[in-house]
């Protein structure tokens, strides 16, 4: 199925080879489970042997890598979380989001002065560089937030702040 976004088309078949992949996985990794949503394809070892799951899901992006991105040249990204794997399509990600929320408030002259981020994966990354953009800070150059969008009017004196929750680079 083909469907656009932001003016781009996109195959649908991505979606489809990513599920049938992790339910395969799924099955050989007792306690593990495949999520299909609107946006992205979860595999979740949570209640799975914690080393075995963790093998396995190292395995499992390896395969992903190889079969979505370099044979299948899909535009997805594949993050390794706490006990998941998830693949979604470039771009899609709670940074892009955020950036939403306050151009909508920004329209509305409705924005706020203060935004807490608090997050405790790398999903949060996107949200967490997003956040400093709009406040105005540079953000990294390459890596993970090659999506995000430069720095947007805001409030003089806003301020936003990114948090970890646990202990992880960030």
């Amino acid at each position: 199925e083909k469907w656009t976004k932001h003016g781009l088309e996109h195959d649908d078949a991505w979606r489809v080879i990513t599920s049938r992949v992790m339910r395969d996985y799924q099955s050989r990794t007792q306690g593990s489970v495949t999520e299909v949503k609107h946006s992205a394809v979860t595999w979740v070892w949570r209640d799975a042997d914690p080393e075995f799951g963790h093998m396995q899901a190292n395995e499992l992006r390896t395969h992903l890598e190889g079969v979505l991105v370099r044979q299948g040249g899909y535009p997805v990204v594949i993050v390794q979380g706490a006990a998941y794997l998830e693949v979604r399509l470039r771009g899609i990600n709670k940074g892009e989001l955020l950036e939403r929320v306050f151009h909508s408030l920004a329209n509305k002259a409705e924005c706020p002065d203060f935004c807490l981020c608090i997050g405790n994966d790398d999903h949060d990354e996107y949200m967490f560089a997003q956040l400093h953009s709009l406040e105005g800070k540079e953000l990294p150059s390459g890596g993970m937030y090659d999506c995000m969008a430069g720095p947007m009017s805001l409030p003089t004196g806003f301020h936003g702040y990114s948090c970890t929750v646990g202990r992880k680079d960030s």
